[in-house]
């Protein structure tokens, strides 16, 4: 009521100017959380053992930092999207504020609970609609342009686990390392190799139309629970013949088989990767953060399935 009685000029004026400090303080202090890693680690890189010391602390306070603020921001989105809910249910808010009058000085906890229990109970039936559209998404997107999830049992492929430098596997893990350098940055093509393909902890498997190669693939095990998806490439002959979604149909198998609790992997976030986003996605494999030793790259996009 400041500014009540002045004119309107005055009024918009302090109106503007609150809004763009708010809105100037909020989005600074977003963008200093986002950013308290990368600050971390440029202390902990730098010269100065105090700088070091300070940039460590920081980088172990960070995650812990952003999972509270998860938990607090998730609670606040219940808490105020089912007090939403409940202004527009009034005969149930007018009951609800029947019943706890009686409880004096506490009413504002009955009606803290009953905001939250409406927005959980809301939450719920949404999370539910949203399990219903992806499932249907699945389905859609598995038929569209003919792309089929083709089983191995109902296959004209065979797999066949050979050395990189097999002749026709060397040529298409060699196609897939140029067109990855096409597309990406030097800092941001993460193709492996021939050499390092033959790396004690990744697995090369080909895909066989009798002597003709279809794909390829490669598993590369982070740790006892933990596999990564590598060298993901159709030749050119199989595009659109559902070449790719049988590779990566045997290496979700095996790495099943080898009892991995999660599967990523990383790919290009330019538009030439999209059908590769487009086909993870359909096997139901969900973004995440930087796994292993990646590290954020607006050219990166880092995916993960649970098993």
């Amino acid at each position: 009521g400041v500014v009540a009685a002045h004119d309107l000029m005055t009024q918009a004026m302090v109106l503007s100017g609150v809004a763009l400090v708010m809105t100037v303080g909020v989005y600074g202090l977003v963008a200093g959380i986002v950013k308290l890693d990368d600050l971390g680690l440029y202390w902990q890189r730098s010269k100065g053992v105090l700088r070091q010391r300070v940039g460590a602390a920081v980088l172990w306070f960070a995650p812990w930092l952003m999972r509270g603020l998860s938990v607090v921001g998730t609670a606040a989105m219940f808490l105020v999207g089912g007090g939403i809910v409940m202004h527009g249910l009034h005969d149930f808010s007018q009951a609800v504020a029947a019943t706890t009058q009686h409880w004096g000085g506490l009413s504002w906890l009955a009606q803290l609970l009953a905001n939250a229990g409406t927005g959980l109970v809301v939450g719920a039936v949404l999370v539910a609609i949203g399990h219903l559209l992806a499932h249907a998404s699945k389905t859609l997107l598995a038929t569209k342009d003919h792309l089929p999830v083709v089983s191995a049992a109902a296959s004209p492929w065979h797999i066949r686990v050979l050395a990189p430098d097999q002749p026709q596997l060397k040529a298409l893990l060699q196609e897939h390392l140029t067109d990855m350098a096409k597309h990406s940055p030097p800092d941001s093509v993460h193709a492996l190799d021939l050499d390092q393909l033959k790396a004690p902890d990744i697995t090369l498997w080909s895909a066989w139309d009798q002597h003709a190669l279809v794909a390829c693939g490669a598993l590369r095990e982070i740790d006892a629970t933990h596999g990564e998806i590598k060298s993901m490439r159709t030749s050119h002959t199989h595009l659109r013949r559902g070449a790719g979604a049988f590779m990566l149909q045997h290496l979700i198998d095996e790495a099943t088989r080898r009892g991995y609790r999660r599967l990523s992997l990383e790919t290009g976030s330019m538009a030439a990767f999209a059908p590769a986003r487009q086909l993870y996605t359909r096997f139901g494999f969900t973004h995440c953060q930087p796994f292993a030793d990646y590290e954020l790259d607006a050219h990166s996009v880092y995916m993960s399935l649970a098993l």
